[in-house]
């Protein structure tokens, strides 16, 4: 794990450098901009490939809708995507809401997005987007909020009508999330997590990195190298109490350098993501998306006078 921190900062620093030379916002915003499309396109494509039998993305035959799978782009997991999808589109809704970018160019990204991640099916993704839509891009306009909010009800609603009158089949990773949770294997790691815990009396300290991996003696069938969506556990049961108040120090001090709301609102989420998705194998995201926030953080304040 050593070794993938020093060699994911000393790629952060790379990218850090390339963007400082450029530094304005008309770059951030293509930048922005062209990853997302692309990245959404490229989801919705792998899908129309899967539908006809040419393409088999991750869980193929055996989840998403039409058991087609649940594409990803350029990354290996669904998670990853997750990401990319809700920290590039919080950014570039702060660039519509500013006048940077036309309407046009919010519906075509966000129809974009939109199908993008309904066909992925990260439910993180899902609800972090709207959230971003009403925190960033008309946190100041009301009425529209309100009816985001009616509106985004509506359609859970008529989902779970569509599903109860089986007119549609729930995938399997909805299907634990939101009707039977005993099946939910975040729920089923912290409980195995926190048992394991309790029973070693190293609070303070931890066990030591790497000894989440014993539990797969106790439990053969599960894979504990990591654990499934609960970060914060893994890290109390690695390195206790004490390394959980530094991790919290370490992310206060970051949060401590942002100027603009819609970094500090996006710096949040990273970290609220970082507890859904593993924090150790996805440490290259955490580091790529923070120096990108830092950056646009940097020249927004710098070019633009009524940042909030």
């Amino acid at each position: 794990m050593f070794i993938a921190i020093v060699v994911n900062i000393l790629f952060s620093l790379i990218v850090y450098i390339i963007i400082k030379k450029n530094e304005n916002i008309s770059s951030f915003i293509f930048l922005v901009k062209t990853n997302l499309n692309l990245t959404c396109s490229v989801i919705i494509f792998q899908f129309i490939l899967s539908s006809i039998g040419l393409y088999e993305p991750e869980q193929y035959g055996s989840n998403g809708f039409f058991k087609l799978g649940r594409p990803t782009a350029f990354f290996g997991d669904p998670g990853w995507v997750a990401y990319w999808l809700i920290i590039l589109s919080g950014i570039l809704f702060e660039f519509i809401r500013l006048g940077f970018l036309s309407r046009n160019s919010l519906f075509y990204s966000t129809t974009l997005l939109f199908f993008a991640f309904i066909i992925n099916q990260s439910r993180v993704t899902i609800a972090f987007v709207v959230l971003n839509i009403i925190l960033i891009l008309y946190y100041d306009k009301r009425s529209i909020k309100y009816l985001l909010v009616i509106s985004f009800i509506s359609l859970s609603v008529m989902l779970l009508m569509l599903v109860y009158f089986d007119f549609i089949e729930i995938p399997e990773n909805l299907y634990y999330d939101i009707v039977d949770l005993s099946k939910n294997p975040r729920l089923y790691d912290a409980k195995n997590i926190l048992t394991q815990f309790e029973k070693s009396y190293n609070y303070i300290l931890g066990n030591g990195l790497g000894s989440l991996s014993r539990l797969k003696l106790i439990y053969p069938w599960r894979n504990y190298t990591n654990a499934h969506n609960v970060v914060i556990l893994q890290v109390i049961n690695d390195l206790g109490f004490l390394g959980l108040m530094i991790f919290m120090l370490f992310f206060m001090e970051l949060f401590k350098i942002f100027k603009s709301r819609f970094c500090k609102i996006l710096f949040i989420e990273i970290i609220i993501l970082l507890n859904f998705h593993n924090i150790f194998p996805y440490f290259q995201l955490f580091w790529f998306l923070l120096i990108l926030l830092l950056c646009i953080d940097r020249v927004y304040c710098k070019q633009i006078k009524n940042y909030e």
